[in-house]
């Protein structure tokens, strides 16, 4: 017999006729597995459980044992967004401002911090 739930259970193996009664009781605790989902959103790359991902996934699984000692499986949902960089070419008379900076001479080291898809861009 198979049990899916805790409970107590007899089962009577007495025989028939006899003056004998022969009943055994199961008591019996269930404990059960669990799963659940990790969301993550990274720039770029994220490791997770000692693996590197660098693109959007929702398959990769990890199995751990819960507090009932029965395995619990975790799916981890990530977004991977991804940084982007580029060149602005300008040509200005006397002076130019780009991103709240006036610049007077020319020069191709000026690199302003912006935010953008929560991916830092350099």
């Amino acid at each position: 017999m198979t049990y899916t739930a805790t409970g107590t259970y007899t089962y009577d193996h007495s025989q028939p006729g006899s003056s004998c009664t022969n009943v055994d009781t199961l008591y019996l605790t269930i404990n059960n597995s669990n799963t659940g989902t990790e969301t993550q959103t990274a720039c770029d790359s994220y490791t997770w459980h000692g693996v590197t991902y660098t693109a959007s996934t929702t398959e990769p699984q990890y199995t751990e044992t819960n507090a009932a000692g029965c395995d619990s499986v975790v799916t981890l949902n990530l977004t991977i967004n991804y940084s982007n960089t580029g060149t602005e070419t300008q040509t200005a008379c006397e002076e130019y401002t780009w991103h709240g900076t006036t610049y007077t001479a020319s020069t191709n080291t000026p690199t302003p911090h912006l935010y953008r898809d929560k991916c830092r861009r350099m």
